[in-house]
């Protein structure tokens, strides 16, 4: 197609619908009609003779053409978005931003804590990380992407960081209330706590393990289900159950006695954390030398939390935060930096620029960077409790922000009708109300009974 006659308007409304796969939800996003972004999708589809989306009942769905495309238009909007907003700022030249996604234990245990290195080797590549649940090596939407997979054949380089063996773990408290004969004797009188992949059935990694351990006498088929492990190992961390997971996720837990391996008993399920990357975007400098980073910092697995290091005592806070990393969370659909812009106006402190340091998708990944000691994240210390406690997390100054967010539990007034529903609401705004922090504390109500 010739360059001149490249739709700008309907592409960007085709990267809109194809992040939500709802034309309701892309006109929100970019402040027009629904009947606008139809439109241009329709013009888009007639210009390249092709249908880029199938129409479900209630959803939209990318064919494969669309599926083809989407990538490569986030990918060129995003590096457009950057290079204009480096010549706005300061009239410098554009500094590299690599779009990353990793599914979520491995960024929060593993990559986060490490990706300081990386900003130390590389200070001119900014990061910007994603999670994504996804399993398996579908579509690349990223520069780099980190999966949870079995080895699959297609036209992305997939490169091995380590292949992935599961064991039971648990609390110490757990085998100290009750002392197991053997492993079928733990995992019949303890809670089985699951991790359901995408697309797989529930107990599914359980059954393969009991399979293999010739264990048939023990149903797997109760406990609490999880979409990630490390909510899995939070649970077991509680010492209620006994969870499948891989130890060279959770070292951190294993060398704290937070979580123990009672028995030598394991399951390969054929799976590993691959990294992808578009053969074509080896040539980019910036995604090159990222993938060699990684491959090379994973290379025998040497994964040794950095400890917090006060390099330089900071007068002020704006001294701390012009001499730091800004570490932002992005909320969908919002500005990449808009909290920290919205802290600095508020504090008052205009000769900052906070368009710089590494954006997450969450506030656990953001705080897991500032626990290396490299920079500074805006959180609710509410969330971070713990770590405050064990002094992983200070609050270096007293500022605040209050963007008018919140918490909510949401339930349908019809729901209201059925006892589990209306028990566990009840039991939920019991628990919470009354939470406060007190010098650091949490105060919290008895647990309603």
């Amino acid at each position: 197609m010739d360059r001149r006659c490249l739709p700008l308007n309907a592409l960007r409304a085709f990267e809109a619908t194809g992040k939500h796969l709802s034309v309701t939800a892309a006109a929100n996003s970019l402040f027009v009609s629904q009947s606008a972004i139809s439109r241009h999708i329709l013009a888009l589809e007639a210009q390249l003779g092709i249908k880029l989306f199938e129409r479900k009942h209630q959803h939209l769905e990318l064919t494969q053409a669309g599926r083809m495309l989407l990538p490569v238009v986030n990918k060129s909007f995003d590096r457009i978005e950057q290079t204009l907003k480096a010549i706005l700022d300061e009239g410098a030249a554009p500094r590299r931003v690599l779009q990353m996604q990793m599914p979520p234990t491995f960024a929060h245990n593993l990559a986060v804590p490490i990706l300081c290195e990386f900003r130390d080797a590389f200070p001119d590549i900014m990061l910007d990380l994603t999670i994504s649940n996804r399993v398996g090596m579908s579509e690349n939407n990223g520069d780099i992407v980190v999966v949870y997979s079995k080895p699959e054949v297609n036209d992305l380089i997939a490169d091995l960081l380590w292949h992935v063996r599961l064991t039971p773990l648990c609390h110490p408290s757990l085998l100290e209330r009750r002392k197991a004969s053997d492993l079928e004797d733990l995992l019949a009188h303890n809670d089985i706590v699951h991790v359901q992949l995408e697309g797989q059935p529930r107990h599914r990694l359980w059954e393969h393990f009991m399979r293999q351990a010739e264990l048939h006498n023990v149903s797997v088929n109760r406990g609490l289900v999880f979409d990630t492990a490390s909510l899995a190992a939070q649970y077991a961390m509680s010492g209620t159950g006994v969870a499948l997971l891989d130890p060279l996720l959770f070292l951190d837990e294993l060398r704290r006695n937070a979580l123990v391996q009672p028995f030598d008993a394991w399951v390969d399920d054929g799976y590993g954390y691959y990294l992808l990357t578009h053969s074509d975007d080896l040539m980019d400098d910036a995604i090159a030398s990222f993938r060699s980073w990684m491959i090379k910092r994973f290379s025998g697995l040497s994964l040794q939390n950095g400890a917090l290091v006060v390099r330089r005592k900071a007068s002020d806070l704006e001294d701390l935060l012009a001499h730091n990393d800004i570490v932002h969370v992005q909320l969908e659909g919002q500005p990449r930096h808009r909290l920290w812009e919205h802290f600095m106006r508020q504090a008052e402190l205009h000769n900052v620029s906070v368009n710089r340091g590494l954006v997450f998708d969450t506030a656990s990944l953001a705080a897991q960077y500032a626990m290396s000691g490299t920079g500074v994240a805006l959180l609710d210390p509410l969330l971070f409790l713990d770590e405050l406690r064990r002094n992983a997390l200070v609050q270096p100054f007293d500022a605040w922000v209050d963007d008018g967010y919140g918490y909510y539990l949401l339930t349908h007034s019809d729901d209201l009708m059925d006892d589990a529903i209306a028990s566990f609401r009840s039991w939920m705004i019991k628990r919470f109300s009354g939470l406060s922090l007190q010098n650091g504390a949490l105060v919290v109500p008895p647990c309603p009974r």
